[in-house]
């Protein structure tokens, strides 16, 4: 039996902890990709990736002279780039 002035804070920690839980969500394996990895991902050439890293269309992590790429950063360049 629920108390009507319970109800809207058992709906606000409900919709916190799934929030929390979908953000736990990424896709299988590691979160930084290399460059080839990270072209696979996107399905272009290692040349375009740079390209876009260049002109600062992809964001990269610049570990020590390598770059990699955080598979998060990839979905969210997907989503912003549907068309």
């Amino acid at each position: 039996m629920s108390t009507p002035h319970l109800d809207p804070l058992v709906s606000a920690i409900a919709e916190a902890v799934i929030e929390r839980i979908g953000s736990r969500v990424t896709a299988p394996g590691p979160r930084l990709l290399t460059i080839e990895g990270a072209a696979k991902y996107l399905s272009m050439t290692e040349d375009a990736i740079r390209h876009k890293v260049i002109n600062g269309k992809l964001r990269a992590v610049r570990a020590d002279r390598f770059l990699r790429f955080d598979v998060r950063d990839l979905d969210v360049w997907i989503e912003a780039n549907k068309g």
